[in-house]
C-alpha cells in the first residue's frame, strides 16, 4: 500500500510540473502574495521573464501578505505604465489593452477597480500588492488559480462550471479575431489554460483551496444534461462545448491521465441508459426513450470525437461479458433470472448493451392505437408512426455514431467492438426461434437496433460495389468459430449438408478484412432480429385476421383491440423506413455475392462452399414478408430485387445446390409475390397495383427465358413428394400461375416447356403431381360444395332453420367449408387450365403417352368428368358462386380440351377404355358431349374432335371385352397384383413381388416405398422378370393354338 501511494504521489507532481513544461504560455511576473496555481507550489524566478514551479514548502501561508521583490515591481511598473498609455482617450488601443479586455469578458476577473462590474469580479486582495495592472498571458495563471480557490458561495457557481463557461466565452472571443496576433495568441494561450485547470480539478482537487471532490460529477450532469443530478440548478450549468471537452481530453491524455477522467464520466452516461434496477410492478409500462438517454447517448458521442477516448472506453471492465458474469434482474417480477452469457445479460451487464438497447416498446406505443379496431383515418395512423419513430431514429443514430467512433478509434477499438458484435450474436442464438425464451434472449428492440447499426456500418459496400467486391467469396470465417467467438453455431442447418466444411482450411487462412466480418455479421444480426421478428409478426396478424372474423362484433371486441394495438405498437420499430430500406440494400448486396460465389466453382456441378440454410432463407423470407405487408418498403428497390432475382433463378434452376425442399418452394413463392404484376394475381391485396421495374424479369431476363419455366416444372413435380398437405396446395398454386404467365410470354419460354418434356424422368414427375392436384382437388371441391348449398337451402327457410338444434356448429363448419373451397378451388382453376394449355402442345403430348403416366392421365380426366357432369357438378346451384370462385362450365371446357388434344392416338382411346371410371359409368363421355353441346361451350370443331373420342373409346372398350372373354381364366401369377390385368412388361420386386412396370413406376411417382412391405425403394432396385415374362408368351400361344385347333 505504500508503495502504491507513493506511485500515485509520483503521478501526482508529474501532473503538477505539466503547469510549468516548455510548451506552456511563457509566464510573466508571478504575484508573491497572490493564492499561487496550485497548493504546495510557488513561483521561483531567477529573471524578469523565466518563472517556473518547484515543490518546496511555502515560506509563508496562502493569502498571506508579503512584500513584492524589486524585480517584480519593476515588472509590474512597466505593465502599469503601458496600461494608463492605452487608456489615453487620444490613443487608439495597444493589442496588450484589447487583449487584456479580452480576458476579462472571458474570464470574468480584474485587477482594475473600475472594471468591476456584474458578472466580473475585482481581486482586490491581489490588486493592492501588484497595482491595477492588464490581463495577460503572462498573469492570468495566477488569477485563475486564485478564482478557483474561492469559496463557491462567494464564487457564485462551481469552479468546473467557471472553466466551462469561460472557455466557451473564450472560444466566442477567439471567433471574433479578424487577424492573428498577440490578441488571438493570447486568448489561445487562456483556453489552453483552462482546460488544463479542469484537468486539475477532476485529477488532483486538493490543488485548489474549498475545492470538493465533487468536479467529475459537476462535467456528468453538464455533459449528460442532468444539472439536478450534481445539486446544481439547471440556470447554472450549460453543456460544455466540444472544444473545451477535445482540450481537456487532450489534456488528460498528455498527462496520462485520460482514464481517470473519463471513466467516472463513462460511468454516468451508461447508468443513464440502464432501466432502473429493480422489476416492474405488474401493470406498469416500461420506461421509453426519454431526455434521460438522449443526454447520455450525446455525450458519449462528444467524448468518443476524440480517438483516445474510444480505447480508454473499449478496456473498461464491462466493456464484454465476463466469464462467469453475473445474472441481470428480471424486468418482470414474474420472468426467471436470466442465465449469466445470454441476452439479457449483454443488455444488463455491458457498456454497449445499455448503448443498443433503447427502444420504443411495443406496448407503450401501442396504447397510441387503442381506437384502431374501430377504425383510424390513415393520415392519423402515419402521424402517429412518425412521432414515435422520430426519438427511436434519433436514437439509433446516436448508436450508430458511438459504433463508428469505435471502429475509427483505432485497431484496439475496433477489434473489441467486432467481438463484442459476435458475443451479441452468440448469446441472443436462440432469438432465432418461432417462440424463443426471452429469458435467453435480447429484447427485439436491441436486436433491431443492432442490425440496423451494423447496416449503417455497412453503408459502403453496399452502396458501391467496388467495395462490396472486397467480401471475399469464401465462408472461411463463418467456419472459424476463434474469429467470430460463436456467432455462428456449429449447428447451424447448412444450405447443402454434401457442400465442403471449409473450418479446416479457415483456420490455416490469413485474416479476414473488415468488410467481410461485417457483411458476414449483419447477415447474423438480421436473421436474429429482424427476419425473426417479421416471421412472428406474420404470426400475429394471421392471428388478429382469424379472431376478426370469427367476432360477432369488432369494433367492441376487446381482445381484438388488444392485439391490435400489439401489431401497430410492434410495426412503429419493425416497419421502420429506413431500418428496411437498408435491410433491402442488404438483400441486394447478398444476393450478388452468391451470384459471385457461384461463379468460382472449379465446375458448374460442384457444390457451394458450406454455409447456414438462413442466409439463403433470410433473403426470401424479408422480401417476401415486405411484398406482402409492406409492398412500400420496395419502392425504389427494383436493383436489389433484380439481383434477388438472378439469385433465386440461378438456385432454382441448380437444386442440388439447396437442400431443403421447402426454401426451393420458397422461392416459387417469392418469385409470385413481388415479381408477378399484380394483374396476374388475384389474390394481390395490399400489393402495389402499379407496374414495377422488376416485375418485367420474369418475361424478359434471360436467365429466366432459358431455365426459369423447366426449374418451376421440376418444382411442382417435387412438391408432391416433400411438402405436406398444408403446404402443397398453396405452393403448387403460385408455380401453377407463374407457368401460365410464363407460358403466354413468348415462343422463348415455350420452347423451355418443350426441352423439360424431352428430359422424362423430371417431367413425368411433374405431370403425376399435376394430376393428382387435380383430381384429389375437384373431389374435395365438390363435396364441400355440396354441403354449402345444403345449409344455404336450410337457411332459407326461416321454420326449418329456427327449429335447428345446432345452429352454431353448423354455421361454423359452413364457414371453414367456404374458406376451403375458395382456396382449394385457386388451386384447381389452375391446375385444370394448366393441364389443358400444357397438353396442347404435341411436344409435351408425347411423355403424357408413357405407360407410366398415361392410366393417370385418363383415370383423372375421367374422375373430374364424373364430379363435373353428374348432379354435383355443372347443375350445382350455390348463392356465392363468383365469390367462391367456382366456375364449373370454364373449368368442364378445360377438361374437354385436354381430351380433345389426345384425339389423334389410339393409345389414349385404350386407355380410356381400359379404365375404371368407364366401366362404372359407361354413359360419361356420351354426357359430357350432350352437356357441352348444351351449354355451347366449345366450337363446332372442337365438339367434333370430342365425339371422335366418344366413338373410339367406345370400340376400343368393346375390343378390350371381347379380348378379355377370349383369354378366358388367366393364371394367377401373369395378373398385376394391382390391377389384376395380364403383364407385358413384369419387373421384379427386392421383396420377390412381380408387378407390371408401368404400376410400379407410377407407385413410385407418389410413394418410394415397396407397396407389399413398405420398405424403402427405388426404380434402380428394379428387375426385369424375363421368366414370367416368358411364360406369358408361351400361355398366350399355347392359348391360340388351342383356338386354331378347335376352329
Amino acid at each position: 500500500e505504500a508503495a502504491a501511494a507513493d506511485q500515485r504521489e509520483k503521478a501526482r507532481m508529474k501532473r503538477l510540473a505539466r503547469f510549468a513544461s516548455p510548451t506552456s504560455p511563457p509566464q510573466g511576473p508571478g504575484l508573491a502574495d497572490a493564492p499561487p496555481p496550485p497548493p504546495q507550489l510557488r513561483a521561483t524566478s531567477s529573471s524578469s521573464s523565466d518563472v517556473f514551479y518547484d515543490c518546496s514548502p511555502q515560506s509563508t501561508p496562502r493569502g498571506a501578505a508579503g512584500a513584492t521583490p524589486p524585480h517584480k515591481k519593476a515588472a509590474l511598473s512597466s505593465v502599469s505604465a503601458t496600461d494608463a498609455a492605452a487608456s489615453s482617450p487620444r490613443q487608439a488601443k495597444s493589442p496588450g489593452a484589447v487583449a487584456s479586455a479580452a480576458l476579462v469578458r472571458v474570464l470574468q476577473i480584474t485587477l482594475k477597480k473600475r472594471e468591476e462590474r456584474a458578472g466580473v469580479l475585482y481581486l482586490s486582495e491581489i490588486a493592492s500588492n501588484v497595482g491595477e495592472v492588464e490581463l495577460s498571458a503572462l498573469n492570468i495563471d495566477e488569477l485563475v488559480a486564485a478564482r478557483l480557490s474561492m469559496d463557491q458561495k462567494k464564487a457564485g457557481m462551481h469552479p468546473l462550471v467557471y472553466l466551462m463557461q469561460a472557455h466557451r466565452r473564450c472560444t466566442d472571443e477567439i471567433r471574433n479575431v479578424r487577424a492573428p496576433g498577440e490578441v488571438r495568441d493570447t486568448l489561445v494561450a487562456a483556453s489552453k489554460l483552462l482546460a488544463r485547470y479542469a484537468v486539475s480539478l477532476l485529477t488532483v482537487p486538493d490543488m485548489f483551496d474549498n475545492a470538493v471532490g465533487d468536479s467529475d460529477k459537476v462535467l456528468s450532469a453538464a455533459l449528460l444534461g442532468s444539472p439536478a443530478s450534481s445539486g446544481l440548478g439547471a440556470g447554472m450549468m450549460q453543456a460544455p462545448s466540444q472544444g473545451f471537452m477535445s482540450q481537456v481530453l487532450a489534456e488528460a491524455a498528455e498527462q496520462e491521465t485520460l482514464t481517470e477522467v473519463v471513466s467516472p464520466l463513462f460511468d454516468a452516461a451508461v447508468q443513464a441508459l440502464k432501466p432502473p434496477a429493480q422489476p416492474l410492478p405488474l401493470g406498469q409500462p416500461p420506461e421509453d426513450i426519454g431526455e434521460r438517454h438522449f443526454g447520455a447517448a450525446r455525450a458519449l458521442v462528444a467524448l468518443f470525437k476524440e480517438k483516445p477516448v474510444t480505447s480508454a472506453f473499449s478496456q473498461r471492465h464491462d466493456f464484454f461479458l465476463p466469464a462467469e458474469a453475473a445474472a441481470p434482474p428480471p424486468q418482470l417480477f414474474f420472468m426467471p433470472p436470466p442465465s449469466p452469457r445470454s441476452g439479457p445479460a449483454v443488455e444488463a451487464n455491458t457498456a454497449l448493451g445499455a448503448v443498443v438497447q433503447q427502444r420504443v416498446h411495443a406496448v407503450v406505443a401501442g396504447t397510441n392505437f387503442a381506437n384502431i379496431h374501430r377504425g383510424m383515418q390513415v393520415q392519423e395512423v402515419e402521424a402517429q408512426f412518425r412521432q414515435l419513430r422520430m426519438p427511436l431514429s434519433n436514437m439509433q443514430m446516436s448508436q450508430v455514431a458511438i459504433f463508428n467512433a469505435l471502429l475509427r478509434g483505432g485497431a484496439s477499438p475496433r477489434a473489441a467492438l467486432l467481438r463484442w458484435i459476435c458475443e451479441a450474436a452468440a448469446a441472443n442464438d436462440a432469438a432465432g426461434a418461432t417462440q424463443p425464451d426471452r429469458s435467453k434472449v435480447s429484447s427485439d428492440g436491441f436486436l433491431l437496433n443492432l442490425g440496423f447499426v451494423l447496416l449503417e456500418l455497412s453503408k459502403p459496400f453496399l452502396e458501391e460495389q467496388t467495395k462490396a467486391n472486397l467480401i471475399r467469396t469464401d465462408t472461411k470465417f463463418v467456419a472459424a468459430a476463434e474469429r467470430h467467438y460463436g456467432a455462428f453455431p456449429d449447428d447451424l442447418q447448412p444450405l447443402s449438408p454434401s457442400a465442403a466444411d471449409p473450418a479446416a482450411a479457415a483456420a490455416a487462412d490469413g485474416d479476414v478484412n473488415f468488410i467481410t466480418q461485417c457483411f458476414f455479421l449483419t447477415w447474423r444480426v438480421l436473421h436474429l432480429g429482424l427476419v425473426s421478428q417479421l416471421a412472428r409478426h406474420e404470426n400475429l396478424l394471421r392471428h388478429i385476421n382469424r379472431i376478426h372474423h370469427q367476432s360477432a362484433d369488432p369494433a367492441n371486441d376487446l381482445q381484438l383491440s388488444r392485439f391490435m394495438q400489439q401489431q401497430f405498437g410492434t410495426m412503429v420499430s419493425l416497419y421502420q423506413p429506413a431500418l428496411l430500406s437498408g435491410a433491402m440494400a442488404f438483400v441486394g448486396t447478398a444476393a450478388r455475392w452468391i451470384m459471385r460465389l457461384l461463379g468460382t466453382r472449379a465446375n458448374p456441378d460442384s457444390q457451394l462452399p458450406r454455409m447456414p440454410e438462413h442466409f439463403v432463407e433470410d433473403l426470401v423470407a424479408l422480401t417476401m414478408h415486405l411484398a406482402i405487408y409492406e409492398p412500400h418498403a420496395l419502392e425504389g428497390a427494383s436493383s436489389h430485387l433484380t439481383s434477388l432475382f438472378e439469385c433465386v433463378v440461378a438456385l432454382l434452376s441448380e437444386p442440388q445446390l439447396v437442400h431443403s425442399p421447402h426454401l426451393r418452394a420458397k422461392f416459387a413463392q417469392l418469385l409470385y409475390h413481388v415479381y408477378l404484376a399484380a394483374e396476374h394475381k388475384p389474390d394481390a391485396g395490399r400489393a402495389m397495383k402499379f407496374a414495377q421495374p422488376h416485375q418485367n424479369l420474369l418475361q424478359m431476363h434471360p436467365r429466366a427465358q432459358v431455365d426459369l419455366a423447366q426449374a418451376l416444372l421440376k418444382l411442382y413435380g417435387a412438391v408432391e413428394a416433400h411438402l405436406d398437405v398444408y403446404e402443397k396446395p398453396d405452393v403448387r398454386c403460385r408455380i401453377a400461375r407463374l407457368l401460365k404467365h410464363l407460358w403466354g410470354s413468348g415462343t422463348e419460354h415455350r420452347n423451355t416447356f418443350q426441352r423439360i418434356a424431352a428430359e422424362q424422368e423430371s417431367f413425368v414427375r411433374f405431370a403425376n403431381g399435376l394430376m393428382n392436384e387435380t383430381n384429389s382437388l375437384v373431389a374435395n371441391i365438390m363435396d364441400k360444395l355440396t354441403e354449402i348449398r345444403n345449409v344455404q337451402v336450410l337457411r332459407q327457410d326461416a321454420a326449418k332453420w329456427a327449429a335447428e338444434p345446432n345452429q352454431d356448429d353448423l354455421l361454423a363448419r359452413h364457414a371453414e367449408n367456404e374458406r376451403s373451397v375458395k382456396a382449394n378451388l385457386s388451386l384447381g382453376n389452375e391446375t385444370i387450365h394448366m393441364l389443358a394449355y400444357l397438353t396442347s402442345d404435341s411436344e409435351i403430348q408425347k411423355p403424357f403417352l408413357l405407360p407410366e403416366i398415361l392410366p393417370r392421365l385418363t383415370t383423372t380426366v375421367l374422375s373430374v368428368l364424373t364430379k363435373l357432369v353428374g348432379a354435383k357438378g355443372v347443375n350445382i346451384k350455390v348463392n356465392n358462386a363468383e365469390e367462391l370462385d367456382f366456375r364449373p362450365q370454364e373449368m368442364l371446357a378445360e377438361l374437354c380440351r385436354t381430351i380433345i388434344h389426345f384425339a389423334p392416338y389410339e393409345s389414349f382411346h385404350a386407355a380410356i377404355a381400359a379404365d375404371g371410371y368407364y366401366h362404372t359409368s359407361p354413359g360419361l363421355l356420351p354426357k359430357a358431349l350432350s352437356t357441352v353441346k348444351k351449354l355451347h361451350i366449345l366450337t363446332a370443331a372442337e365438339v367434333e374432335e370430342l365425339e371422335r373420342v366418344v366413338t373410339s373409346s367406345g370400340a376400343a372398350a368393346e375390343a378390350a371385352a371381347a379380348a378379355e372373354a377370349e383369354d378366358g381364366d388367366v393364371p394367377e401369377d401373369f395378373l398385376d397384383p394391382i390391377l389384376c390385368t395380364i403383364m407385358t412388361d413384369p419387373v421384379r420386386l427386392p421383396s420377390g413381388h412381380v408387378m407390371q412396370r408401368a404400376t410400379i413406376l407410377q407407385h413410385l411417382l407418389n410413394d418410394e416405398h415397396n407397396p407389399f412391405t413398405r420398405a424403402p425403394l427405388k426404380v434402380e432396385e428394379l428387375v426385369d422378370a424375363d421368366d414370367i415374362k416368358a411364360k406369358i408368351a408361351h400361355w398366350r400361344e399355347s392359348r391360340m393354338e388351342v383356338e386354331t385347333g378347335l376352329k
